[in-house]
């Protein structure tokens, strides 16, 4: 069970140009796929807190008792937002970005990773025991979904981002003439 929402992603990445150093294309493609996860991030992390969220986002059905205290206690029943804080804490900029993998492998991993604003969650006071509460591993499950067209976005995005990094390359190095 995951414990701690993340937002993975694998990128298969583009055969090396063979003008180009590894290095260059490791940093180029690790770079594009950074720059896609927070450009993700921004664009749609908001709707995974709205009503809607529920059946594109595949979320647990809540039982009719939670959702009536829910109702009564703070006016609605959206999924993944009791008092807001979990929504506040998760569609705010600057979470960290981790990549692993190399670009020479073919394929990359990149992990946004996100911290519970609750202490049940991954944030413990000093002295309490840490449970490991299914309902925090669903609530983990759910906010990390991706949807088919989200994941096909994000491959073209991190492609043009790529090729966008190894255009400017190209036209800023300097070139060796013939003799």
């Amino acid at each position: 069970m995951q414990f701690v929402p993340k937002m993975n992603v694998t990128m298969t990445v583009p055969s090396r140009p063979a003008d180009m150093a590894a290095r260059l294309h490791n940093k180029f493609a690790k770079e594009a796929l950074r720059e896609t996860l927070q450009s993700h991030h921004r664009r749609t992390f908001r709707g995974r807190f709205e009503p809607a969220a529920r059946s594109k986002y595949d979320h647990a059905p809540r039982s009719p008792r939670y959702v009536k205290h829910k109702k009564n206690k703070f006016g609605h029943t959206i999924d993944l937002v009791y008092t807001g804080a979990t929504r506040r804490e998760f569609v705010k900029p600057g979470h960290p970005v981790r990549i692993g993998g190399t670009a020479a492998g073919g394929t990359l991993v990149g992990r946004m990773i996100f911290k519970f604003p609750f202490a049940d969650g991954n944030r413990m006071k000093a002295g309490q025991r840490r449970t490991r509460n299914p309902r925090t591993a669903q609530l983990a499950k759910e906010i990390s979904a991706w949807t088919a067209e989200e994941a096909k976005t994000a491959a073209q995005e991190f492609l043009q981002r790529y090729m966008e990094k190894v255009t400017a390359w190209r036209g800023t190095r300097k070139r060796k003439r013939k003799a």
